[in-house]
């Protein structure tokens, strides 16, 4: 995505012409849930579009205008920080609309209990990224051992996808 001379995220038109919302209406259509990605930086991880940061109200209103279900807010671009995860979330609860938050890395990976994320969020990513190497399997096997009891209903630590083969 792009943002307009408002500032507003708009989709790109070669793969999504008439926008985001007939998209989430047919996936609701198929008894599906639909969500999307962000950053709570400037920047998203992949491709370097832009996060959230400085939008965060904007964008939570634009994505309960689309009847999303479902965001995963990553920890990339300028301007990261927990606060940001904060106003992010309150941005989202203040819209109205049920939305899952997804917490994908952030300073509550190196707080006790994963601090702030089970306040805020529905999901948080408890690990690092997850590499292609056995290694790299048990670092996050061991990054999240005994610390099953930090979840609980409502609030679920994951650790990174694994790449097999």
């Amino acid at each position: 995505p792009t943002r307009d001379a408002n500032g507003i995220l708009v989709p790109k038109s070669e793969w999504f012409p008439h926008g985001m919302k007939p998209v989430v209406d047919y996936v609701h259509s198929l008894g599906m849930k639909f969500g999307l990605y962000t950053s709570v930086g400037d920047r998203t991880c992949v491709g370097g579009k832009p996060g959230s940061y400085g939008h965060y109200k904007q964008d939570a209103d634009l994505f309960a205008s689309w009847n999303l279900d479902y965001v995963k807010l990553d920890y990339c671009g300028g301007h990261c920080s927990e606060e940001g995860h904060k106003e992010f979330s309150a941005a989202l609860n203040a819209t109205g609309r049920s939305m899952v938050l997804e917490l994908c890395r952030g300073p509550y990976q190196q707080q006790d209990k994963w601090g702030y994320a089970a306040q805020i969020a529905q999901i948080w990513r408890a690990t690092g990224d997850h590499h292609d190497s056995f290694s790299s399997t048990l670092d996050q096997l061991k990054h999240m051992e005994n610390r099953s009891s930090w979840s609980g209903p409502y609030g679920w630590a994951y650790g990174d996808m694994m790449m097999t083969g």
